[in-house]
């Protein structure tokens, strides 16, 4: 942090002119100062300044052609040309009060806290362009050079950091596991988000604004569509899934009802490839989501989104040295709802999420029925002081409970079902109450500075924390920007069968971040080191603690937009990471040299869309066995693991994605047909080693092979 203080001060004195200046006072009616009024350039709104406590202001200028906006909150905005200014001389501008004070607040009140913070924001046409996405929300995150997740997986791991440390929010509501199809070793493989209830969704790959509790990695916020929305009824089907979505506007645009159904199969889409899907028999999903959103006036909102879900999965897995069935079935249904109360000046937050769920897999000798339930409630506040400074403060209470009725191996190495197990039922709970203060104060249109604190109530031996956080975005010309930010964060890691508790995670972490913007080009580089302590790890079914993980980080993202209907990106991530048992070090989970993202789109509404990507990097670590011991009375074999961690690293991994869509416009129906495929080359990229029953020879577990999906959506007019 003191290096991060330096820099702030450092840049603090970056930013001089030489151009001309204009001077004046700003005052009300009543002769009585306007302090905060922003003075800024209509044609170019990147050069501005505010007024003092006096009223008084100054601003440099190089076109006396241009003309001077004067606003503020609470006054009518006033114009004046430069060319009609007596620029050797003082002015002095009269605001008048006005009565329009209400939208402005709302347009500030719905502008994230994104721009202070390294973020991408990601919209739902983004999803659906995106091969690798296969229309899900959270694996859209996969192209982004922060996303660190190599496991094929919807569970976003930001910056080398585990998913255990990444928040997902729906519209400010923290949701456990939001994903689906969960196996043994908790891979979810598609999120439980719809893309057309989303307007939009935010991806804070570090150092996330501490407005946001329990993360101590980064956060993925996401919103669902505000109206009005055109009105129409969707009917999807593919390979797997048969659904329908009604979209309809009441109370003459000021409210919006989305509600859909799904149902997903595996017949048809596994049938056509059986070679692709060798561990799967069948598997079927149901869901059911209602998204109402209504604007009760000019000052009042509402938000609610009620979501079930039944999944049942039949298939074979490998652990260790056991192959054999996977039998698993989830119910889940969550609420989330707001309330967002506009003042003169400010926007009140209201936030509530319930969420329960039932899981259960049988596997070998495991076998797990789980409950879970999960209640979060906040009040946040935001005030804004005239155009440069924001506040907000709020309160966190969140109740996360877990019922475990376990049976479990009696030795972690032998889990087939005629080895010995026992029987495990557990209850875990965990409440947390957390009140926090966030700060962003823009000095000028060059330079804004934030800072944050966050403050757990320890309940039932719980550890006392503060999480705080600092940064600057320094903005010397509206095509390069800077971000520096660092500070401590804490989160809980969710209980599972095999850590049945919810451990403290703690992070300190700094990060710098560049980006360079024009019309058609954009070019991002970061830099980041992370300090983490709490995470862990699952080895063979053995549950290890890492005290600390170490990670450093290089990011360089190219995007370049040309011939109109193309977009070319290329990325490319660098991590050292290494973790310490009793003092040694050992390669971390995320350890790459290099993990390169290429992505060429073709878009051309008028004709079709089509794009391509590729995904390279170095195989990932894990623990090699070096022999076995045989147990005559029990009939199985002792693993004996290296004893160095991670000391085995898996193949390259290399993956290229395609896909195709077309739509057609008719009167009153439009139909979108798509088509894609995963792993075009069928790469045999490794998951993991699976050994043979003595442990002498292993063959490697594969992700996904080549995987063709197609289908079509109707659209039909209300």
């Amino acid at each position: 942090m003191k290096h991060l203080l330096t820099c702030v001060f450092i840049l603090l004195f970056l930013h001089a002119y030489t151009q001309t200046t204009i001077r004046g006072t700003i005052i009300e009616k009543d002769g009585s100062p306007v302090y905060l009024a922003t003075v800024q350039l209509k044609n170019n709104s990147e050069i501005s300044t505010a007024s003092d406590q006096q009223g008084k202001f100054s601003i440099q200028v190089d076109d006396i052609q241009d003309t001077l906006v004067f606003s503020n909150i609470g006054f009518d905005t006033q114009i004046l040309p430069i060319a009609e200014m007596d620029i050797h001389s003082d002015t002095k501008i009269t605001l008048k009060k006005s009565s329009m004070t209400l939208e402005e607040v709302v347009i500030r009140a719905e502008d994230p806290i994104s721009s202070r913070f390294s973020v991408s924001k990601i919209e739902k046409f983004d999803i659906y362009l995106n091969p690798l996405s296969q229309g899900d929300p959270l694996k859209a995150i996969t192209i982004l050079p922060s996303s660190t997740t190599t496991d094929e997986s919807a569970l976003p791991s930001l910056r080398g950091s585990s998913s255990n440390r990444t928040s997902v929010r729906l519209n400010g509501v923290p949701l456990v596991n939001p994903v689906r199809a969960q196996n043994v070793n908790s891979q979810g493989f598609f999120s439980l988000f719809n893309p057309e209830i989303i307007d939009r969704q935010y991806v804070y790959a570090s150092n996330p604004p501490l407005i946001y509790g329990n993360a101590s990695s980064g956060v993925v916020d996401i919103h669902t569509n505000k109206p009005p929305v055109m009105d129409q009824i969707q009917v999807s089907t593919s390979l797997a899934n048969i659904g329908m979505l009604v979209t309809k506007n009441i109370d003459k645009g000021n409210g919006l009802i989305q509600a859909y159904s799904n149902f997903q199969f595996s017949g048809l889409f596994t049938g056509i490839q059986p070679s692709s899907f060798k561990n799967i028999k069948d598997f079927s999903n149901r869901d059911v989501g209602v998204s109402y959103t209504h604007k009760l006036g000019r000052k009042v909102e509402l938000k609610s989104y009620n979501y079930f879900i039944n999944e049942n999965f039949n298939g074979l897995f490998n652990e260790n040295n056991y192959y054999g069935p996977l039998r698993s079935k989830n119910n889940r249904f969550f609420s989330v709802n707001s309330l967002v109360y506009y003042t003169t000046g400010g926007v009140f937050m209201l936030n509530i999420g319930y969420d329960i769920s039932n899981s259960q897999f049988t596997f070998g000798n495991l076998s797990s029925d789980n409950n879970g339930t999960n209640l979060f409630s906040s009040m946040n506040y935001k005030k804004f002081i005239g155009q440069r400074l924001e506040l907000q403060a709020g309160a966190d209470y969140s109740v996360n409970k877990g019922s475990f009725n376990d049976r479990v191996p009696v030795y972690y190495y032998a889990i087939s079902p005629s080895s010995p197990s026992k029987f495990s039922n557990t209850d875990v709970m965990n409440k947390n109450l957390e009140t926090y203060l966030f700060m962003n104060w823009k000095l000028d249109n060059t330079l804004s500075v934030y800072a944050g604190g966050r403050k757990n109530f320890p309940t039932n031996n719980q550890e006392n924390y503060i999480s705080y956080q600092m940064g600057i975005n320094y903005k010397p010309s509206r095509y390069h920007s800077f971000i520096l930010g660092g500070g401590k964060y804490h989160n809980y890691a969710i209980p599972t069968t095999y850590s049945l508790s919810f451990d403290l995670m703690k992070s300190n972490q700094v990060s710098i971040d560049y980006q360079f913007k024009n019309a058609d080009l954009l070019i991002k580089g970061a830099l980041y080191y992370k300090n983490e302590i709490g995470d862990r790890h699952v080895l063979q079914l053995n549950d290890i603690t890492l005290n600390k993980l170490k990670t450093f980080g290089a990011e360089l993202y190219f995007e370049k937009v040309f011939f109109e209907y193309f977009k070319y990106s290329l990325s490319n991530s660098f991590i050292d990471q290494k973790f310490y048992i009793q003092d040694r070090s050992y390669n971390g989970p995320s350890h790459l040299k290099y993990f390169v993202k290429t992505f060429v789109q073709y878009n051309n509404p008028s004709l079709f869309s089509a794009s391509l990507t590729y995904l390279g990097r170095p195989g990932t670590f894990v623990n090699s066995i070096d022999r076995a011991v045989y147990n005559e009375d029990l009939d199985i074999y002792f693993p004996i693991l290296n004893s160095t961690y991670f000391n085995k690293q898996l193949p390259t991994y290399n993956r290229f994605d395609v896909s195709f869509s077309k739509f057609f416009r008719l009167k009153t129906i439009s139909l979108a047909a798509f088509i894609s495929m995963n792993n075009v080359l069928n790469t045999k990229n490794a998951m993991r080693p699976n050994y043979s029953r003595d442990y002498s020879s292993f063959s490697y577990e594969h992700y996904q092979y080549r995987t063709l999906y197609f289908g079509a959506v109707w659209y039909l007019r209300s």
